[in-house]
């Protein structure tokens, strides 16, 4: 099963994506989102690996976000993010013109799982 630095490389991954994107934004809000989500997901991940879970699909880590005490306190700014990956998976459009909302994802959402888990691994 994955471990924490597994799931360090994915989100430094993830994050040079992200990074990458950034020079172009209105170019690929979609994928801004997407990769904001997958860095929220292994920074979640690193934490459950922590206590041996290891969520093997959306459903089954998204459980663990909404009942785990520690998770819970993020789990608006995770659901979120999954929303907007899903949304933006299916239909590259729905952030063309929303520069807003994709700047709160980052700026709020995001962020607010880093710092919340952070400590926590």
């Amino acid at each position: 099963m994955p471990n924490d630095q597994v799931h360090r490389s994915k989100r430094s991954i993830a994050e040079d994506a992200q990074l990458a994107l950034k020079n172009a934004p209105n170019d690929h809000p979609d994928w801004i989102v997407i990769t904001a989500f997958y860095q929220a997901l292994h920074w979640v991940d690193a934490f459950l690996a922590k206590t041996q879970r290891h969520p093997s699909n959306h459903g089954n880590r998204n459980w663990e976000v909404r009942n785990d005490a520690d998770l819970k306190v993020i789990k608006k700014n995770y659901k979120r993010l999954y929303d907007a990956s899903r949304s933006a998976r299916y239909d590259p459009k729905t952030y063309k013109n929303r520069p807003n909302e994709v700047k709160r994802l980052l700026e709020i959402d995001l962020k607010s799982v880093i710092s919340h888990i952070k400590p926590l691994i």
